[in-house]
């Protein structure tokens, strides 16, 4: 089922530019593609909420705002095609803001992470906190995700 917004690679092609195009060509969208799946009820739901009011605070507080997303892959979940595993559907989706006066000071930050599922939660977190839970997942340190972990 097609949800606003989302990219439906195996139909822009041909519905956008007119064109038929061959099985091979369909199938390397689902090869080199930057999509992360997402549980339906989470992105029409409190994903959706959190973009929303994260939209509201940088319009109130932010003279430019910068984004990180990413994802936390899963081990074992994956859109397969032709009994290839194509995309791999993340466990945690996650986010990071920094938000900077017009002096590029940074006057906000914050983040937020998701397990894709329908248990339909966003849990609120701090740049360091986010940093923690992304360590659980790597062998490598996660780092600062922006400059100075977007302190003044």
């Amino acid at each position: 089922m097609r949800q606003d917004g989302m990219l439906q690679p195996e139909e822009y092609l041909q519905s956008y530019l007119s064109i038929e195009w061959s099985m091979p060509s369909r199938n390397a969208t689902f090869s080199l593609t930057n999509v992360v799946p997402q549980n339906p009820k989470l992105n029409q739901n409190a994903w959706r909420i959190h973009e929303s009011q994260l939209t509201d605070l940088f319009r109130a507080r932010c003279a430019t705002a910068f984004v990180l997303v990413g994802a936390v892959p899963s081990a074992d979940n994956w859109i397969v095609k032709n009994q290839v595993k194509r995309v791999n559907i993340p466990d945690y989706l996650w986010n990071a803001h920094c938000c900077v006066d017009n002096n590029g000071r940074p006057v906000l930050s914050g983040a937020a992470a998701a397990r894709n599922t329908e248990d339909n939660w966003v849990e609120k977190l701090s740049l360091d906190e986010l940093g923690e839970f992304l360590q659980q997942f790597s062998d490598q340190p996660v780092g600062e995700l922006f400059y100075r972990n977007c302190r003044a």
